[in-house]
C-alpha cells in the first residue's frame, strides 16, 4: 500500500479583531487555503473576525479547514417581533436559517468587489488566464506552466502598445522563445543573380517571386540554427507572423548564415534576363 504523506502542520496566526478580508489574506500567507465562514450576531462592527477553530497559536495541519466566527446583523432583524429570539446567545431556528442567505448574496457582492482581481495576471484564477491573454492578441503554448503563462501575461501587457514595431517582435521573440533577435529592415537574405559569379541553386540562391524590399525584414537570430530546438523554430514562426505588419513578409537568418550583399532588382525570365543566349553570341550576332 502507498505510504500516505502527512501534511505539514503550522502556528495558526492571530486573526480576532481583523476584517474579514485582511484575516483571510493573513491566513493564506501562512499557509492555510481552506478558509470558511461562520456568520454570527455580535456588537462588533460588521465583517469583524469576532472568533476562530482551531485557536490562534495552535499547530493545525495546512490543509485542513479553518473557521472565522465573523459578526453580522441578522435578516431576522427585519422580521416582525414575534420572530425574533429571546436573546443573542439562544439558539433559534429561523436566525441560523437566514445566515445561508447572508452567505448567497455575500459572495455575490465578494465577487463584484474583487472583479478587479481578473485583470491581473498575478491574482487572476487560472481558467481566467487564457481569456484575459486573448484581450491582448495572445495564445499560449501548451507546454507553458502557470507560473510562465502570469509572467508573459504581464509583460504582453506592456508591449501590446508596440505592436507591429520591430521593437515589439524583438522583445516577444526574447519573451516567447529566449532568443536575441534583431530585425533588418528593407532587405532580403539573398542576393540577385551576377553575371561572372557562380550561384549554386538551391545552396546560395532561391527562386522566389517579385519581392518589394520595402515590405521585407530579416530577423537575424542570434544562435545557430542547430541550437534550436523544432518546437522553439514552430514557437518563433507563430510570434513573428502574430507580431508583424500584415503585408509585410518576413525571413528568418541564423547565426551561421553568411552576411549576404543587396539584391539589385530581381531577375525574371523574359523580362530582365535570356536564357539558352550568351553574352559572346550575342556580341557575334552584332558584328556579323
Amino acid at each position: 500500500m502507498p505510504a500516505t504523506v502527512k501534511s505539514k502542520k503550522r502556528q495558526v496566526p492571530d486573526v480576532t479583531g481583523l476584517k474579514f478580508d485582511v484575516a483571510k489574506l493573513v491566513l493564506k500567507n501562512g499557509g492555510f487555503s481552506d478558509i470558511r465562514v461562520k456568520y454570527c450576531e455580535s456588537y462588533d462592527p460588521e465583517h469583524t473576525v469576532v472568533g476562530q477553530t482551531p485557536a490562534p497559536g495552535s499547530l493545525y495541519e495546512e490543509d485542513r479547514t479553518v473557521w472565522l466566527h465573523v459578526a453580522k446583523k441578522s435578516l431576522v432583524r427585519y422580521l416582525p417581533s414575534i420572530y425574533h429570539p429571546k436573546s443573542s446567545s439562544d439558539s433559534h431556528f429561523l436566525r441560523e436559517f437566514l445566515w445561508v442567505f447572508h452567505h448567497l448574496y455575500d459572495s455575490v457582492v465578494e465577487k463584484i468587489s474583487n472583479v478587479h482581481t481578473l485583470f491581473n495576471p498575478y491574482t487572476t484564477p487560472k481558467d481566467f488566464l487564457p481569456w484575459l491573454a486573448s484581450l491582448f492578441g495572445v495564445a499560449f503554448d501548451e507546454s507553458m506552466d502557470e507560473q510562465e503563462q502570469r509572467r508573459v501575461l504581464k509583460e504582453v501587457i506592456s508591449i501590446f502598445p508596440l505592436r507591429g514595431t520591430k521593437e515589439a517582435i524583438v522583445r516577444m521573440v526574447k519573451l516567447f522563445c529566449n532568443l536575441d533577435c534583431i530585425v533588418v529592415e528593407n532587405r532580403v537574405p539573398f542576393s540577385g543573380f551576377r553575371v561572372g559569379v557562380t550561384t549554386r541553386v538551391g545552396v546560395d540562391s532561391m527562386v522566389l517571386h517579385d519581392v518589394s524590399t520595402a515590405n521585407t525584414f530579416i530577423v537575424e537570430i542570434d544562435a545557430k540554427e542547430n541550437e534550436v530546438s523544432p518546437q522553439t523554430l514552430s514557437r518563433l514562426h507563430r510570434v513573428i507572423e502574430q507580431e508583424k505588419p500584415a503585408h509585410t513578409q518576413y525571413f528568418i537568418r541564423f547565426k551561421e548564415a553568411p552576411p549576404t550583399e543587396e539584391a539589385v532588382g530581381v531577375w525574371q525570365i523574359g523580362v530582365t534576363s535570356v536564357v539558352g543566349v550568351t553574352m559572346a553570341s550575342s556580341k557575334e550576332g552584332k558584328d556579323g
